[in-house]
């Protein structure tokens, strides 16, 4: 199968990309500039130029493949119908990689929060309602003849495909830390978040790709960790003292990612993602990522 993955020289898409070659399919990139592709060919990618923003561009790289990844954006409406128009009825796969913020609560670092699996139904905070919708239209487009999925990510770690693209949510805290000399988390610390080994990670999207079923949501996870107890880690690896501080200077300084990240509870369950899938996860280091990171020179 020939494979067209967008966000390939990214984290997540670039672990998809490296997992899928090693399954020997045929894997295209997407990227706006070829000239500033040469380690996606060199890890033998072939390469397609385009964007979410490219309507024809990304039409065109769509017609000779059999599936579309997107590991781009979560959040481009746009780019996300152009692909559903440019596979419907085709019988071609879309999987289309979200977030789970989009189940986040408005916690302020308080614990709790509810526990959801891929059957639960729930109604997202306002912040996060366009994401929400983005996921069931794609979800919904199976209904039209082509075989879509969402796979929902939570906090993810490890070392990335293509050095210098990290993740989000570790790199930044370990950063924060080591600048401010303090391992910060918002009020008590305990609101918990899902989290997953971008290895395991990439192992889904293969998986999905495989056998996974039409209209399928899947949330890959190896269990959850507060806030706090990140910060915790953090501290104990720079060497700095883990304390709180209040949401209202939090959202100063780490903007609106401190009220549906890193303040929040967004608790899921891979229960269909086991059952559909034979998933499971097999690396658990989110404290030696932490090292990792810690050891990355300033």
């Amino acid at each position: 199968m020939r494979v067209l993955v967008i966000g390939a020289s990214g984290f997540i898409g670039g672990a998809v990309a490296l997992r899928l070659i090693r399954e020997g399919l045929t894997v295209c990139a997407l990227v706006r500039d070829p000239a500033k592709s040469g380690r996606l060919e060199e890890a033998g990618l072939s390469i397609c130029t385009g964007s979410l923003d490219d309507a024809r561009g990304l039409a065109r790289a769509i017609e000779p493949v059999g599936a579309v990844i997107n590991a781009a954006d979560s959040d481009h409406a746009a780019g996300v119908q152009i692909i559903l128009r440019a596979i419907e009825g085709t019988g071609k796969t879309f999987i289309h990689t979200s977030g789970i913020s989009v189940c986040a609560d408005l916690a302020v670092g308080a614990g709790g929060g509810a526990i959801i699996d891929e059957s639960t139904v729930f109604e997202p905070i306002p912040q996060r309602a366009a994401r929400h919708a983005i996921d069931l239209a794609v979800r919904g487009a199976a209904a039209a003849g082509s075989r879509t999925m969402v796979i929902c990510c939570p906090l993810i770690y490890g070392t990335p495909a293509w050095p210098g693209r990290e993740s989000v949510q570790l790199p930044h805290l370990v950063s924060d830390a080591r600048q401010h000399g303090v391992a910060r988390y918002v009020g008590p610390g305990l609101a918990r978040w899902s989290h997953a080994h971008v290895d395991d990670i990439a192992e889904a999207y293969a998986a999905a790709l495989a056998k996974g079923q039409a209209g399928a949501l899947y949330y890959p996870e190896n269990g959850e960790i507060a806030w706090g107890e990140l910060a915790a880690m953090i501290g104990r690896e720079l060497g700095v003292p883990a304390g709180t501080w209040a949401f209202d200077d939090a959202i100063k300084v780490w903007g609106p990612r401190a009220l549906w990240t890193y303040s929040s509870n967004a608790r899921t369950r891979g229960r269909r993602i086991r059952a559909d899938l034979d998933w499971g996860p097999r690396v658990d280091g989110i404290e030696a990522d932490i090292s990792r990171l810690a050891a990355i020179p300033r």
